[in-house]
């Protein structure tokens, strides 16, 4: 059953720890290929000004460092679309999983599944990846999505295979765990 990763307290991680995370967050090692679950330190809301703001800084090339693991690699504030079509503005790293809406509500662990992406392309065809957005001009590639606590997997629209838990890699820093 999923959980609302606004009322999750306790999120994911990889490690070696075994936190208790509560009764409303997903307990990813009650699943088969079980992810260990970990405590993130607690942060402040992030608001849309705050995302308003890191992003013109993002913009002016300023370098920002993610709240938890405190990397200055591959993290930003981010856009996209909820599933309603609305904006979705958020901040992420993709070296320790940290993610945060720009709604109020609490941090999360994103998780990430990576598998060898195939397709059968004919000569000289290629195609842009929606995952990954790799180009891609061979049969196979490196694919992968950072997931939210609360979804088991996803359904590649490339190879069309569903990438469950048993496709989790560690992120390379495994942030706060206090």
């Amino acid at each position: 059953m999923a959980r609302s990763v606004a009322n999750c307290v306790t999120l994911l991680g990889h490690g070696n720890d075994d936190v208790n995370p509560g009764p409303d967050c997903w307990a990813p090692s009650e699943r088969e290929g079980g992810l260990v679950r970990r405590q993130m330190k607690t942060h402040s809301a992030y608001t849309e000004s705050a995302w308003q703001r890191d992003e013109a800084q993002r913009l002016s090339g300023r370098r920002l460092t993610c709240p938890d693991c405190g990397s200055d690699q591959r993290y930003a504030p981010s856009a996209g679309t909820h599933p309603d079509g609305s904006p979705r503005h958020y901040r992420a790293c993709k070296v320790c999983g940290f993610w945060q809406e720009a709604d109020g509500t609490p941090a999360y662990r994103v998780w990430q599944s990576a598998h060898d992406c195939r397709r059968e392309l004919g000569p000289a065809e290629t195609f842009t990846c929606e995952y990954c957005n790799q180009d891609v001009s061979t049969n196979s590639h490196p694919c992968g999505k950072y997931l939210r606590p609360d979804e088991d997997g996803y359904d590649c629209g490339t190879c069309g295979d569903f990438q469950g838990i048993e496709t989790s890699t560690p992120f390379l820093l495994t942030g706060s765990g206090d």
